[in-house]
């Protein structure tokens, strides 16, 4: 499957999770932290970012950058 396809494909999961119970996610009780763990990262995640930094490179800092 062509990369674009499988991020199309989680994301696709992903928004189905989110309708299937979007009341829940919806509600008051249900805080940022949990919907970065259940949306934000994995969204990332499936188009290709190392939001865990399993590959561990060091984001946001270029040391060859001048200017």
């Amino acid at each position: 499957m062509k990369e674009f396809d499988c991020a199309f494909e989680r994301i696709g999961a992903l928004v189905a999770s989110f309708r299937q119970n979007e009341s829940h996610y919806k509600s008051p009780t249900y805080t940022e932290a949990q919907a970065r763990k259940d949306f934000i990262d994995k969204f990332w995640i499936a188009l290709g970012w190392d939001v865990n930094h399993e590959r561990g490179i060091a984001t946001g800092w270029c040391t060859s950058c001048t200017g």
